[in-house]
């Protein structure tokens, strides 16, 4: 039974969705204190699920984060300087902005195993599985001066859903943030 329930853990394990970063860039001394998360997209139902979610990721982590729709109204949006100056009046020192890049299928591993039953192994070499692989490019700017302070782009391959691929960019950012040192937890203050 052990042995079983190993297998079936390594397995799991190995399937599903990732999520990486494919390039990561730090200003020297980048710092951020109060956050405001904003995912850019016409799609306003969209947009508040991704600034919600990773608002939710980087407070469950101890940064103070609200999510943009929260605090600026759509018109804000397309307008730089006056939501610069909106956020700003409200006590927010930097913004964290996320973008679709791209999405594209990408061929899968040619050598692809694919098991029948616990024990019968079965090698599908001459097909090629598609995957489709979504990348986002997130970016945290300071307010007081415009400057960006931190940029990722990531790369998620095999998600099953939007979802997925939002859980799974917003909790590597805010992880990231955070481990980097780059948005300080209401501790360090």
């Amino acid at each position: 039974m052990d042995r079983f329930l190993f297998l079936a853990l390594c397995m799991s394990a190995c399937g599903g969705s990732t999520t990486r970063f494919e390039q990561v860039w730090r200003a020297p001394n980048a710092e951020a204190q109060r956050v405001v998360t904003l995912y850019e997209s016409q799609d306003g139902a969209m947009r508040r699920t991704v600034e919600d979610k990773l608002a939710r990721q980087l407070t469950s982590r101890r940064i103070i984060a609200v999510p943009a729709h929260r605090v600026l109204g759509a018109g804000d949006l397309h307008d730089h300087a006056s939501a610069r100056q909106a956020l700003i009046d409200s006590g927010f020192d930097s913004v964290v902005v996320v973008r679709l890049i791209g999405t594209e299928m990408y061929p899968g591993d040619r050598s692809t195993m694919a098991t029948w039953g616990a024990s019968w192994p079965t090698s599908y070499e001459d097909y090629v599985f598609e995957s489709p692989v979504v990348r986002l490019e997130t970016t945290l700017f300071s307010l007081r001066d415009d400057t960006m302070l931190w940029s990722a782009r990531s790369r998620t391959a095999d998600a099953q859903s939007t979802n997925e691929v939002i859980d799974q960019v917003t909790s590597l950012v805010a992880a990231t943030l955070q481990r980097q040192g780059v948005a300080i937890t209401t501790a360090q203050r």
